[in-house]
């Protein structure tokens, strides 16, 4: 609603949702208050609707409510590869002094000192970490297919990285919050795995308010 939510199921075509896609590009965005000009969306937002939406239909076809998926005689934006941002390390107190106050500074300062992708970081376990020599294994990452997360190998395969005192120190604080939960980052809302999407969206505010919004990925320089 409104694009198509007065169309019957088994009267939704392609044609009609690639027409939903082309005007979510420009015109997509919800009107939040009177003065807003910018009403378009962005690849990666019509790249999410088409993933929810095709998943909703790939379950009618497996209930043979219609025939075939629409969607997939689609076209959707392709992913923009943005160019990789240095952030300097005098420049990173800010940014962490906004991860803490968001409560999450133990997880963002190791995602920066140890270069682990979001998927593998969010993976961790709480015996993945030898505290003691200061190593952490990483065997795992979270994903989303189809709509779930879903835990699977990382690209990388299996790998050990040695962490600094003051990460590890961070950490066991971060365990000593929820001492019986086995992850190393539980939601703090399901208790369960955080979504990388989340998490994207939660560094995407750190950087707004540390005053860094160019940046995208940010890793220390050394």
């Amino acid at each position: 609603i409104p694009a198509l939510g007065g169309i019957k199921l088994r009267r939704l075509t392609s044609i009609q949702i690639q027409q939903l896609y082309n005007d979510s590009r420009t015109s997509g965005r919800v009107q939040r208050w009177k003065d807003q000009t910018n009403t378009a969306l962005t690849g990666s937002s019509v790249r999410r609707i088409h993933m929810v939406l095709s998943s909703a239909l790939k379950q009618a076809v497996k209930e043979r409510i219609i025939p075939y998926n629409p969607c997939d005689n689609c076209r959707i934006p392709r992913k923009e590869h943005r160019e990789m941002t240095i952030l300097p390390p005098e420049k990173l107190g800010a940014y962490l002094r906004e991860a803490e106050q968001y409560g999450v500074l133990p997880m963002f300062f190791l995602e920066l000192s140890s270069g682990l992708r979001w998927g593998e970081l969010l993976a961790l376990r709480w015996d993945d970490l030898d505290t003691e020599n200061r190593i952490l294994s990483v065997s795992k990452q979270v994903t989303r297919i189809d709509g779930e997360l879903v835990v699977t190998k990382p690209r990388n395969s299996i790998r050990r990285v040695v962490l600094s005192r003051q990460a590890v120190e961070l950490l066991v604080r971060e365990h000593e919050q929820h001492p019986d939960n086995p992850l190393l980052f539980p939601s703090p809302r399901t208790g369960g795995y955080w979504s990388p999407d989340a998490v994207s969206r939660i560094n995407r505010k750190l950087l707004a308010k540390a005053g860094y919004e160019q940046c995208g990925i940010i890793y220390i320089a050394h």
